[in-house]
């Protein structure tokens, strides 16, 4: 019984970096701003460093070629990684400073303001 649970975690894990791989594979492809050297690199990334390698590379694209990016459907642990959602859940830094893009609950973006 424990060997079958373990193939089918096997399989599912490799199904998943398959899926990661093909896809940063795909996008760099497609993407017509980058030179054949930063498409050898950023594969490379890719394939050395398994899942985070890929949803780095998907990340990258997504910054710079965002229409790229949306032909595709990815695996659910690593789409906050790479589509618009904010890795932060807060609107600002630890100093206190509004980060870019941030937003509040109601859409606003989120000041600090000191009580002193």
């Amino acid at each position: 019984m424990f060997t079958i649970a373990m193939i089918v975690a096997c399989a599912v894990l490799f199904t998943i970096w398959l899926w990661l791989t093909v896809l940063a594979v795909l996008c760099l492809i497609l993407d017509p701003e980058l030179t054949n050297i930063q498409r050898w690199g950023q594969s490379l990334i890719a394939l050395l460093f398994p899942f985070l390698g890929a949803a780095f590379v998907l990340r990258l694209v997504k910054d710079h070629s965002p229409e790229v990016i949306a032909r595709f459907r990815y695996p659910w642990p690593f789409n906050n990684l790479i589509l618009e959602k904010p890795l932060r859940s807060g609107g600002t830094g630890n100093n206190g400073e509004v980060i870019p893009g941030a937003h509040g609950h109601n859409g606003g973006i989120v000041h600090h303001h000191d009580n002193n």
